[in-house]
């Protein structure tokens, strides 16, 4: 693990720059944005079949109608859903 940090570390911060106008020219957003949802939808169901990934979609579109209808950050709903396991200990005892 030890030297795939130290060819990769040094590799990364020399060239990080250059490869991320590489991509932010040449790669669609349309790709990116599928590559990301891929990557959830693999990792949900690699965790919980396909529950996990229903349950993704239905926090994704709960996130979505938060964001449009009432205009809550996406930050703070990040903070409330990394926080919730503490919250609902508090709130159920």
């Amino acid at each position: 693990m030890a030297a795939g940090i130290a060819v990769a570390y040094p590799l990364t911060m020399r060239h990080a720059w250059a490869m991320c106008v590489w991509v932010l020219r040449n790669v669609s957003h349309e790709a990116l944005l599928g590559t990301f949802a891929g990557l959830i939808v693999l990792l949900a169901s690699y965790e919980a079949g396909l529950t996990g990934v229903a349950i993704s979609l239905s926090i994704a579109v709960f996130g979505g109608m938060l964001k449009r209808f009432f205009g809550v950050h996406i930050g703070v709903q990040y903070m409330a859903f990394y926080a919730s396991p503490w919250i609902a200990e508090k709130l159920l005892g």
